[in-house]
């Protein structure tokens, strides 16, 4: 059983807060397709993680890239993407640093300078 409560206009507390509501919503930003190995993965922005986005595999939901790795550019309107992958090789822009990067998605290897 529920009880009601009334108050003013504006005044009354919310048991939902946006940052509850931040937090749960995962989204994604980018799809890309392998051409050559026809694999799904996705940019998705994690609020969680201070608003970075993150390179995963679709299928799997395996992270590829992510911790301090930030899969985003300062690039607008131009009609790229924030990351490309073809033959298994990843490329994207870490965004604090504005540099690009790559790594084997097909293995837990490590990323590299490009």
């Amino acid at each position: 059983m529920s009880t009601t409560i009334e108050a003013s206009y504006s005044t009354w507390e919310s048991p939902i807060s946006a940052t509850s509501v931040a937090q749960l919503s995962n989204s994604i930003a980018e799809l890309l397709v392998d051409p050559i190995t026809n694999k799904i993965y996705h940019v998705e922005l994690q609020p969680n993680d201070g608003g970075k986005n993150v390179l995963v595999e679709t299928e799997t939901a395996r992270d590829l890239v992510s911790g301090e790795w930030d899969v985003r550019t300062g690039v607008h309107n131009y009609g790229g993407g924030a990351a490309i992958i073809y033959g298994g090789i990843a490329y994207f822009p870490n965004y604090s640093d504005g540099r690009v990067y790559s790594i084997d998605v097909r293995s837990e290897g490590a990323v590299e300078r490009v």
